[in-house]
């Protein structure tokens, strides 16, 4: 919740414009709503969230070697369409041939160095990734996550936009 004032607001620096409030048009700008407290969106409709790491979702990730810490999913926040996630993937660990289904996926390299095979079988081209790359997974494409290191882990962010943790399996792992 927030307050709404709807009318000119005094400026902060020693500029002489005054700055109109950033929902004035909650009230029309008629300042009717001065000093009320108002949500944007319904009680029932999620709000802005704040995801501490204590507060996220942890579960087993591919394989044996691999730790998903779910920040934002249909079953975490209600997101709708979205789906982050913190993965920690253990040295020369690397998951199974998959997709995603219609989901897009962006990937960040927090730290470490990851290796992704692609193409038809999931495994025809190749290219690293180091901490401070993106790696973006068009939806559909068949691929293989690796941990490049032998003693280093793999932390990434992955995005999608879906609302949970969509994998689909191509070999019998």
């Amino acid at each position: 919740m927030r307050a709404c004032c709807g009318t000119a607001v005094r400026p902060t620096s020693s500029s002489s414009t005054a700055i109109r409030c950033p929902i004035r048009l909650r009230c029309g700008g008629s300042g009717a709503c001065r000093g009320r407290r108002i949500r944007s969106r319904s009680d029932s409709s999620p709000m802005a969230t704040r995801v501490r790491p204590e507060d996220r979702s942890t579960s087993p990730g591919q394989t044996a070697d691999m730790e998903r810490s779910i920040a934002i999913s249909s079953d975490t926040v209600g997101a709708a369409g979205l789906y982050s996630s913190v993965v920690t993937t253990a040295p020369g660990a690397r998951t199974r041939i998959h997709h995603h289904g219609g989901c897009e996926t962006s990937i960040w390299i927090v730290s470490g160095r990851a290796r992704y095979t692609f193409g038809p079988s999931g495994l025809e081209e190749e290219f690293e990734a180091a901490a401070g790359d993106f790696v973006y997974i068009p939806a559909g494409e068949v691929h293989v996550e690796e941990n490049a290191s032998d003693s280093e882990p793999l932390v990434v962010v992955i995005s999608r936009n879906c609302p949970g943790s969509v994998v689909h399996y191509l070999d019998e792992g």
